[in-house]
């Protein structure tokens, strides 16, 4: 059995958030961040994620079910980016979500430092961190490195009238819980889509093929 075509872990609670109660700045930034890290292009140092996104297929869900449908496309030809789909609703454990990478024909392994695994989504405070058995805490007190991605992130429960008074407003009570949590040495916060796989193969996920 060989190992190829190592992969990053993307988890994206509830990306498609609430439009109608944020600005288009707030509804758009995250998904500009996310068509980096979907479609690498001819990135060639940038090795093929798997996504994992908790939204419906509904009216009130449409980019990310566009987003959905291109990467299946791309899948299909050799593009390598695979979406698993939960519903919005849903509450899985890390290891269900780890079973059912397995059951993509993907062998977890335990993270690094240089590749967390990387979140996104809303809210910051609430699903992406903390409320759910898949929030990024989560993985951080069982010992997985993680990544939030600012941009790919937005919380429509924080108060402020411009988008850099609740950027700001987040970012502090984000920092805060990471420390108040005991989680600094797991947790990092970045604003960039920084190139974490061209030096580092020993990413989250290996694909098991037959020789």
């Amino acid at each position: 059995m060989g190992f190829e075509n190592k992969r990053t872990l993307i988890i994206l609670p509830h990306m498609e958030g609430h439009r109608g109660v944020g600005t288009p700045f707030m509804n758009g930034m995250r998904f500009s961040y996310l068509k980096q890290l979907a479609f690498p292009g001819r990135d060639l140092s940038r090795k093929p994620s798997v996504i994992i996104s908790f939204h419906d297929y509904n009216m009130h869900h449409t980019r990310m079910w566009e987003f959905d449908e291109m990467l299946r496309v791309e899948d299909r030809e050799g593009g390598g980016v695979k979406m698993l789909q939960y519903d919005a609703t849903s509450s899985p454990s890390i290891q269900d979500i780890i079973d059912r990478v397995e059951g993509e024909g993907l062998e977890v392994i335990k993270n690094t430092k240089e590749t967390p695994i990387i979140f996104g989504g809303t809210n910051t405070l609430g699903c992406v961190i903390t409320s759910k058995p898949y929030s990024a805490f989560e993985w951080a007190k069982q010992g997985w490195y993680v990544e939030l991605l600012l941009p790919m992130c937005a919380d429509y429960q924080m108060p402020g009238v411009t988008d850099t008074e609740i950027y700001i407003e987040t970012f502090a009570k984000l920092y805060k819980e990471i420390k108040a949590e005991g989680l600094s040495e797991y947790i990092d916060i970045t604003t960039k889509v920084e190139n974490q796989w061209e030096n580092h193969w020993d990413n989250i996920f290996k694909e098991e093929n037959d020789e």
